[in-house]
């Protein structure tokens, strides 16, 4: 039974008991979901009730933080639904390690455009998701304010006592036509008081009040520190405010710390015109994220560029009209010029075992169940990538079709280990394990023997 005045959790891709909550807050919550699913253009909500008197809550895959008044949902990631069932992160310690990979993936694959801070050097411990968002931007919005802090040249019109800049006759012939001790100018001001950091205070502001680490609290606090001279605006303010902002060479380096303080302002309820204007929204579609994460990885790993989305051919070629066009989710060529195929999947393939995957079932200790990975993979992602491997390698008039590799999430307490057979079209298909924790190089969170069991065809 769900109370009010709390804080419920819930994993991505599950459903639970929300008997406990009113119709009232089921509607607020609904709402607010429903604002934010049309301000960010996603075809389906990612968080509804179901059920005869919508009693179930259901997730996709999106995590993050859902704030309706008296009602704090937050959404974690699938692979720590460990933790959520035996209620493991309300320990801060716990709640701490699961923010802090969260913040590290994030950082590194710069998904939310901030990639440049030292993660791995941080001596904060975010435990919750206001923790993470909070240090994503202000520690980057720290290094540039303290860099100078942008300024700008704004119109300013007063009634004053001396000529500054031009007159404004009109005024002063109608509104000041008998007053002769002020005149009525207008003049431009050098000020560091502009909407752009109207905004970034605002966003700190609102973060300052919500984190709870004091490590965290105090990054936001010398950000604020800094914005001594700059006004304090309502989130509406600040959004409208920056509405057709042009960026210039003195405030370029901010537009990574201004786009997430803006998303950031946006899933505020008075933006969302949702019924209650104590809401907020923000949310992560965690597909992407891993995405980003392990393109991230490759390019550590294979020290190369990696090409996402890449068009490897089509399905119907000669067709004019209603051809298939076929996309890989990485595309690489080694330094030892053997051309990779990658695919990242965000599923759970060594849920419930020890180890990660592998092709050949092996002796494992009693309490580990492990599976051979080809009764775990779906047959369809085996063809499609199989399919990528033999259009790549038509175009290339290759006599050796690319190596596959699969990436998929492993938070196992055995080794990680890659493992390759080959597939039926000859390519080496390789399954690859992808840490979800913090790594002290960014590479270690792959497998050392990558290379070795794909090196060369």
């Amino acid at each position: 039974m769900i109370k009010e005045e709390t804080t419920i959790r819930i994993c991505e891709w599950s459903a639970i008991d929300a008997v406990g909550l009113t119709l009232n807050q089921r509607h607020n919550i609904t709402e607010a979901i429903r604002a934010w699913k049309e301000a960010n253009g996603l075809p389906e909500l990612p968080l509804w009730f179901s059920g005869p008197e919508g009693e179930t809550l259901n997730s996709k895959q999106y995590v993050g933080v859902i704030e309706i008044s008296d009602i704090v949902i937050e959404i974690y990631p699938k692979l720590d639904k460990r933790l959520i069932e035996e209620e493991k992160v309300r320990d801060k310690e716990v709640a701490g390690s699961v923010m802090s990979d969260l913040l590290w993936m994030l950082g590194v694959s710069g998904h939310l455009g901030i990639s440049e801070i030292d993660i791995a050097g941080l001596k904060e411990t975010p435990s919750s998701f206001y923790d993470v968002f909070a240090l994503l931007m202000a520690k980057h919005l720290l290094a540039e304010l303290n860099l100078g802090i942008p300024h700008k040249y704004v119109s300013v019109n007063d009634d004053i006592r001396m000529v500054r800049g031009k007159i404004l006759m009109l005024d002063q012939a109608t509104r000041n036509l008998n007053r002769s001790d002020i005149i009525s100018c207008e003049w431009d001001e050098f000020s560091s008081d502009i909407p752009l950091n109207q905004l970034l205070k605002c966003s700190c502001s609102f973060l300052q009040s919500r984190v709870s680490d004091s490590g965290v609290a105090k990054v936001l606090i010398d950000c604020i520190s800094q914005y001594d001279s700059i006004c304090d605006v309502s989130p509406q303010a600040a959004l409208t405010g920056v509405i057709g902002h042009r960026w210039d060479r003195t405030s370029e380096r901010f537009r990574p710390a201004f786009d997430l303080a803006k998303r950031l302002l946006q899933g505020i309820g008075h933006s969302l015109s949702s019924a209650d204007t104590s809401t907020f929204v923000f949310l992560l579609d965690m597909n992407k994220v891993f995405e980003d994460y392990v393109k991230a990885l490759l390019e550590a790993y294979f020290n190369v560029g990696i090409e996402t989305q890449k068009p490897v051919g089509w399905l119907f070629p000669e067709l004019v009209k209603g051809k298939v066009q076929q996309r890989a989710d990485y595309l690489w060529c080694s330094n030892d010029n053997i051309f990779w195929v990658g695919d990242a999947k965000y599923k759970h393939l060594s849920k419930g075992q020890k180890n990660s995957l592998m092709f050949k079932q092996i002796p494992e200790e009693e309490n580990d169940s492990a599976k051979p990975a080809g009764s775990v993979i779906n047959p369809s992602d085996i063809r499609q990538l199989t399919v990528y491997a033999e259009l790549i390698r038509k175009k290339s008039a290759s006599e050796n079709p690319p190596n596959i590799l699969l990436l998929y999430p492993f938070v196992g307490d055995g080794e990680a280990k890659s493992d390759t057979t080959r597939s039926w079209n000859n390519s080496k298909f390789t399954l690859c394990p992808v840490s979800m924790h913090k790594q002290s190089k960014l590479e270690y969170a792959l497998p050392a023997n990558v290379v070795s069991l794909s090196g060369s065809n």
